[in-house]
């Protein structure tokens, strides 16, 4: 619950420019919405590993008839590996190259002057910025692989308890709403309405999916009981 939270927070600094801040909050929400959807879904995703891997590790064993003890060290240090690795690489980007807002000047008039112009979050070194970016996906990419492997783990457990085939659907909806919104939000890029609408639209799916796919079941059952 928490990451998602903090993943439904990112649509704040997504909706924040000089209208209602000065350009160093501006500047302060460029790279907030960074942190905010990254340690978010690294959380989220974490927190699912570590439910399906303590399920597979006790019930493998209970089907040898061997004792084991699960300890909340042993599911809390894969999450807290995954999370350390996300803040060093936002910490590294905020330090080395962090982001600001800046207007772009889209048209001039007859006199050379702009006519037309936008704010948006820009770093002087692009090719570092996307470095950083590729970092955080392929950390969050991994977050995910080892929760499908997880839940693949599971998929012979009642689903009760391990829930295998909600967490399945629920990447599966969060990949489609990204496969779909990303290269069109690259499309109108120098449209900041259509860009904030469709982020904030992708990154609500993704929290409904997650909350709907795993509560929802559970609340369907207790009302039928």
């Amino acid at each position: 619950c928490i990451g998602c939270l903090l993943m439904a927070s990112t649509i704040i600094p997504l909706s924040m420019d000089t209208r209602v801040t000065s350009e160093r909050g501006c500047d302060v929400a460029c790279q907030s919405k960074f942190w905010l959807i990254s340690i978010g879904f690294c959380l989220a995703f974490t927190a699912l590993f570590s439910k399906l891997w303590r399920v597979n590790k006790v019930m493998k064993n209970a089907q040898g008839f061997r004792k084991i003890k699960v300890t909340p060290l042993d599911v809390i240090v894969p999450g807290a590996i995954l999370l350390g690795c996300n803040i060093l690489v936002l910490i590294l980007w905020t330090v080395m190259s962090p982001l600001i807002w800046e207007f772009k000047t889209l048209q001039y008039d007859e006199f050379g002057r702009p006519k037309v112009q936008i704010g948006a979050c820009t770093s002087h070194d692009d090719g570092n910025a996307l470095a950083y970016i590729g970092s955080l996906l392929a950390i969050d990419g991994i977050a995910i692989l080892i929760t499908l492997w997880q839940a693949y783990e599971a998929r012979h457990i009642t689903t009760d308890l391990s829930e295998s085939k909600y967490i399945g659907l629920a990447v599966v909806a969060i990949f489609e709403a990204s496969f779909i919104g990303v290269p069109v939000i690259y499309i109108v890029n120098d449209q900041p309405n259509a860009v904030l609408f469709l982020s904030s639209a992708i990154i609500f799916v993704s929290v409904l999916a997650i909350l709907g796919f795993l509560f929802g079941p559970k609340y369907r059952a207790y009302w039928k009981k």
